[in-house]
């Protein structure tokens, strides 16, 4: 059993297989803000243009107060190609992935597939990854 506190507004604990994604306590606003981050990566995984790309919530409690996802091997800083991602994330010339390009958006399902695992609400529209590519 392993507990990740590094999230801003979510905590992960790993027991065995699986990620249970749950809100911060660290403050009444960051619980809040959680619980909106888990209804938002639960609706953008029910998105069909995203299956395939997001890890999957297995389970979940409505309201945001848990999701359960398979346990993914995190992708590290020095496996992160920020162009590779933004390919990645491009699902079509209108929709992109809802992650921050950051390593620890990303991993990999045992099956060995690249998923994003942190998915919650960032809204990308075409032209959004002008300046990452420029910079990557």
């Amino acid at each position: 059993m392993k507990i990740i506190k590094t999230g801003a507004t979510r905590y992960v604990l790993i027991i065995g297989n699986l990620a249970f994604k749950f809100p911060s306590w660290f403050s009444w606003s960051h619980f809040l803000q959680g619980m909106v981050a888990n209804m938002a990566e639960y609706q953008f995984s029910r998105v069909d243009i995203y299956q395939g790309k997001v890890c999957p919530i297995l389970f979940r409690i409505p309201g945001g107060f848990l999701n359960v996802m398979p346990r993914c091997r995190i992708m590290t800083d020095e496996e992160f190609d920020m162009k590779a991602m933004v390919e990645f994330c491009r699902c079509s010339d209108d929709f992109y992935l809802p992650t921050e390009y950051k390593s620890d958006s990303y991993g990999w399902t045992k099956d060995g597939n690249l998923v994003a695992v942190d998915y919650a609400g960032v809204v990308r529209f075409p032209g959004d990854n002008i300046s990452v590519l420029n910079h990557g």
